[in-house]
């Protein structure tokens, strides 16, 4: 028993375990963590394989009372965003900081990579991951940089088939058809200092000329949306978006669409 050994050393030896993003999920992989917790099994949890949205409060409400750890994994790449930029990191830790977590837990960074062997091209796209890991361990470093927060999306991945229960993308639109997507925004726009939300990006592969869509947030419709290629963008008033799960509602008033990857840029001024 690790915690008998860690006796017999005369030091602690401190035990982590990586789940599921969800309580749900945890269930339906056979992860018993309230059992762990109630049994003193375990001192850390860490949350997530690839899903970006990850319920942080449900595992710190358990967790904490135990003095357990809750440390969601920043590792968006499998929710098919592709490697996350700057922006989507930093919107990434501020939300799980905003949900109460302990710390972060990074998974496939490869910032040690660029440090290693700066000298090669193909490392230096890793370079941002080194200052990136200077921010997003403090929620007031990562107030003043600009952001986008993303929905979550189901990759279709085979391997945690049950890491995407929250998602709502992709969805498939046809005239007359609507979807409502959650994205969680941990930024206080109304918060002296911060940055504000400035658009709307949503991804529709294949979206052609005739197919019109409109756009809402939070029951409030969206106007003046800009079209470049598969991409719809549109800018947000500056009540629109609040420090929550907030609903987006894409209707499709004519033609056919996938409405696939989802963005609310939180821009520095």
């Amino acid at each position: 028993h690790f915690r008998e050994r860690g006796a017999a050393r005369g030091r602690d030896i401190a035990l982590a375990v990586r789940v599921c993003e969800s309580m749900e999920a945890c269930r339906l992989d056979g992860f018993d963590v309230p059992a762990w917790i109630d049994e003193g099994l375990i001192d850390m949890i860490v949350l997530g394989t690839g899903a970006v949205d990850i319920e942080v409060e449900a595992f710190a409400a358990l967790a904490r009372p135990a003095g357990i750890g809750v440390y969601p994994c920043l590792y968006g790449w499998p929710s098919g965003y592709g490697p996350f930029t700057t922006a989507m990191c930093r919107a990434l830790a501020t939300n799980y900081w905003h949900q109460g977590a302990d710390g972060i837990y990074t998974f496939n960074w490869n910032a040690h990579t660029h440090v290693q062997r700066s000298s090669e091209p193909n490392h230096q796209r890793f370079a941002h991951q080194v200052e990136l890991l200077t921010e997003i361990d403090d929620p007031e470093k990562l107030r003043h940089c600009d952001k986008e927060f993303v929905a979550c999306r189901n990759s279709g991945s085979p391997w945690y088939p049950h890491n995407w229960l929250h998602s709502a993308l992709p969805a498939t639109l046809t005239a007359g058809a609507a979807v409502e997507v959650p994205v969680l925004v941990g930024e206080d726009p109304a918060r002296s200092g911060s940055p504000r939300l400035r658009r709307l990006r949503v991804e529709f592969p294949g979206l052609g000329e005739a197919d019109c869509l409109c756009f809402e947030l939070n029951g409030q419709a969206l106007e003046g949306q800009e079209r470049s290629g598969e991409t719809i963008t549109c800018p947000l008033p500056p009540d629109a978006a609040l420090t929550r799960r907030n609903a987006v509602r894409v209707v499709c008033v004519e033609g056919s669409a996938v409405a696939d990857k989802l963005w609310i840029d939180v821009l520095y001024e």
